[in-house]
């Protein structure tokens, strides 16, 4: 069975980000501990082997949206064995439980501050990453491997007639395609005093946020950890993910395309940004009627 996680484990690896490999590799390898632990083997175990299997995973505390990905590793790895010639039983479908609705959140900018003060207090590299996080609207993996040439200065003439250089980042997301994602303000600034300071001084030559082993990036656990000591005093549940969703909420409101904010946000339509991303309160909608007359007859 090692052999075929291995293959398996390679074969994801090439169409997959480096994430997506790690997840649905270790979602097969609990698949083969389960099939050893209750005397099965992967060719002749019982059609309703990965419906228990999900059932044991949930008993024993795994997230909704978790065994959703246990599920869908485990199609994928089916589907790889067919082509591959790797005898696999018939399974029937595994029924899921429903994952909740969970409210968009985002950082009001009455709490930023709070926020910036927080992670100030934290030590690098996370105090950085940590900053950036709605400066950007990076997933948490894709800031903590960020690679130290993915950084761009990139030099604007507004509007207003005024010159302005910022920092743009080139980030490999989600099927390691590539996209272009510009720093806000706050964060380009933080970023350059990073460079310049704790930055310059370390012996790593690859990562932007290097890790605590030789040749390593940050963990992303370090980063979730680090935001975790945050949302406590500021009384919030907020992940990463609600920072992204600021990010994006902030640049939707001061009237970026949402065309654009899908393509910054690695998105294949803006329809996935108008669904899950944008955070929008009774002022926006009310804004929106008002700006545009917010009257019956006109």
């Amino acid at each position: 069975m090692q052999d075929v996680l291995a293959a398996f484990r390679k074969y994801i690896g090439a169409i997959r980000s480096a994430a997506t490999q790690v997840k649905y590799a270790y979602a097969v390898e609990r698949f083969f501990v389960w099939l050893e632990k209750n005397g099965y083997t992967l060719e002749a175990a019982p059609e309703n082997t990965v419906q228990n299997h999900i059932l044991d995973l949930k008993e024993r505390g795994f997230m909704p949206a978790t065994l959703h990905v246990e599920v869908q590793a485990l199609n994928r790895f089916f589907q790889w064995c067919q082509k591959e010639g790797v005898v696999v039983a018939k399974f029937h479908s595994a029924e899921l439980p429903r994952i909740p609705v969970r409210v968009k959140d985002i950082l009001s900018p009455e709490l930023f501050q709070t926020y910036f003060k927080l992670a100030d207090g934290l030590e690098e590299p996370v105090r950085t990453a940590t900053i950036l996080l709605p400066c950007s609207g990076l997933r948490a993996q894709e800031m903590v491997s960020l690679p130290l040439t993915g950084l761009r200065r990139t030099p604007l003439d507004l509007q207003n007639g005024e010159k302005k250089q910022t920092l743009t980042i080139i980030v490999r997301g989600k099927g390691d395609k590539e996209r272009l994602v510009p720093l806000l303000d706050e964060g380009a600034q933080a970023l350059v005093g990073y460079l310049q300071g704790w930055r310059s001084d370390h012996h790593d030559t690859k990562w932007l946020f290097p890790g605590r082993r030789r040749g390593k990036h940050l963990a992303d656990r370090t980063l979730r950890r680090a935001l975790q000591s945050i949302r406590e005093p500021l009384g919030m549940e907020f992940t990463p993910h609600t920072m992204r969703r600021t990010y994006l909420t902030t640049l939707y409101r001061q009237g970026v395309d949402p065309l654009i904010l899908a393509k910054i946000a690695g998105h294949k339509s803006p329809q996935t940004l108008l669904n899950h991303y944008l955070y929008l309160d009774e002022k926006d909608l009310a804004r929106a009627v008002h700006g545009s007359g917010g009257r019956l007859m006109t």
